[in-house]
């Protein structure tokens, strides 16, 4: 009886889990299409720096900036900002499979730049409308803790 009971609690808390992931996914997308966000816009989030040590050519960046593309289309050729202050073009985009000419949403892709940038882990690429920074987010929170959740 009690390994059943067990079992229970721990479908019960995976099927939450899936539940609040599923929330939190469809809030991102409504808040994605609230902001006005066209086929155009693209937003790339800064995973990983590599930095090509046997490239001499120095015209060329020789950092390949990894990460997610969270939205839109990328090409070869496209005006970038970094941070929202920082502007370039991208050079080139690599993946897992090779060079590429384009990048689609939810693609993992290298970039690298006409020149070298100052962007390391967490900062932001993107073309189109740009994307804003705030200290403050709305979340409801599903908490399964037998004690109350305390702010902080």
């Amino acid at each position: 009886m009690y390994a059943y009971r067990s079992r229970d609690r721990a479908q019960v808390h995976l099927r939450a889990q899936q539940l609040a992931r599923d929330i939190i996914l469809e809030t991102v997308h409504a808040s994605v299409s609230e902001r006005g966000a066209t086929r155009m816009d693209a937003e790339l989030s800064v995973q990983w720096v590599h930095k090509d040590h046997a490239s001499a050519d120095t015209s060329q960046s020789r950092r390949t900036l990894w990460g997610t593309l969270l939205s839109g289309q990328l090409a070869r050729g496209d005006a970038v900002c970094i941070n929202g202050t920082t502007r370039a073009t991208i050079s080139d985009i690599r993946t897992l499979a090779g060079d590429a000419q384009l990048a689609h949403s939810g693609s993992s892709v290298g970039v690298r730049l006409d020149r070298e940038v100052d962007a390391s882990r967490g900062d932001w690429i993107a073309v189109g409308s740009q994307p804003e920074s705030t200290r403050e987010a709305l979340a409801t929170v599903a908490w399964l803790d037998t004690e109350p959740l305390t702010p902080g």
